[in-house]
C-alpha cells in the first residue's frame, strides 16, 4: 500500500513529515512525501508506475526520487533540461515522454536531493525520521530548508542509497513566477 501525503505544518516541513509519516500503519507500506506546489498528470499512472518501481527496485534503494522540471541546481540529476518552460501542455507531453521512454530507468542519486518528490517505506522512516531543523551547510537551522538534504546526508552514511525515477517527472512549480 503506497499512502500519498502533501505535508505541512507551520512548526516546519520535518514536524509535518514525521507527523504523517506516523499516520500510516504498517511497516511494510509506502509513504510518498509530495511538495504543495508538485503535480503529476494522469496520463503517467502515477500508483502503477511506483508499484513496478518499488517491485522491481526496492531491493536496491531505500528510497526513490523522480526527475522534474524546477529544482535547486544542486541537485542536476532530478533537474531536467526544461527549467524555463511555462506551458502546463508542453510539461504534460514531456512527462508523457518520460513515462513512454524511460521506462525501467532509475539510477542512484549522486547530487544533492530535492525533496519535491520522495517515496521511502514506513520501516525507513522509523530508522531514519526526519529532522525538525535541517543541518544542511547551506540552511542552517531552517525549518523547511534543508530538511531533505539532512534526511539524505543520514541515509548515506549508513550505507544507503536513494534512486532516481527516471520514467516519472514531478511538474514542480518552484520559484517559476521568480524573474531571477
Amino acid at each position: 500500500m503506497i499512502y500519498y501525503f502533501m505535508p505541512y505544518d507551520v512548526r516546519g516541513l520535518g514536524v509535518a513529515y514525521n507527523r504523517h509519516c506516523a499516520l500510516v500503519p504498517r511497516d511494510s507500506d509506502w509513504i510518498c512525501l509530495m511538495d504543495i506546489d508538485t503535480m503529476f498528470f494522469s496520463s503517467q499512472r502515477l500508483e502503477e508506475q511506483l508499484t513496478k518501481v518499488i517491485t522491481d527496485f526496492g531491493s536496491k534503494f531505500a528510497a526513490f526520487t523522480c526527475v522534474t522540471n524546477r529544482a535547486f541546481r544542486r541537485s542536476q540529476q532530478q533537474l531536467l533540461h526544461i527549467r524555463e518552460e511555462r506551458d502546463l501542455v508542453r510539461l504534460k507531453q514531456r512527462a508523457d515522454f518520460q513515462t513512454r521512454t524511460r521506462q525501467g530507468k532509475v539510477e542512484e542519486l549522486h547530487s544533492a536531493l530535492n525533496g519535491h518528490f520522495m517515496l521511502l517505506p514506513k520501516s525507513l522512516w522509523r530508522k531514519f525520521p526526519f529532522s525538525e531543523v535541517g543541518g544542511s551547510k547551506s540552511a542552517p537551522g531552517h525549518h523547511i530548508l534543508g530538511i531533505d538534504t539532512d534526511w539524505r546526508d543520514r541515509l548515506y552514511a549508513a550505507g544507503l542509497h536513494i534512486g532516481v525515477i527516471h520514467q516519472l517527472m514531478a511538474v514542480h512549480f518552484y520559484r517559476m513566477d521568480d524573474p531571477r
